[in-house]
């Protein structure tokens, strides 16, 4: 099976806390990271987003994705900007965290 991940009945998702899932929290995270590391905003299971969620303990979801799971934790007022900073304004298939870090500091000086 090439998504085996245990017996579903099992399987038990994360508490939703909003902890560290926050722009803050995000921002200190990419600074931790190599500027020119680059990722693919199109994979659910390498993204940016799926990156953090895997550091933080987010669990796959039954097809080894981790967009969807980690996406929810962050609350409403910061979902729209770890998006946006995590994605850019462009559809392009790769982008940097350095780029990604630069949209996010933007966006918590424009607060």
């Amino acid at each position: 099976m090439p998504f085996d991940f245990g017996n579903p009945r099992d399987f038990h998702p994360a508490e939703v806390t909003h902890e560290p899932f926050t722009l803050e929290h995000f921002i200190a995270w990419a600074k931790t990271r190599d500027p020119a590391e680059v990722y693919d905003q199109k994979s659910i299971s390498d993204c940016l987003i799926c990156r953090y969620g895997k550091e933080h303990g987010v669990r796959p979801d039954e097809c080894g994705g981790y967009f969807m799971q980690t996406k929810t934790r962050f609350p409403a007022n910061d979902y729209g900007g770890v998006m946006g900073t995590a994605y850019g304004e462009y559809l392009d298939d790769i982008q940097t965290v350095g780029a990604a870090l630069s949209r996010a500091r933007e966006l918590r000086e424009g607060r």
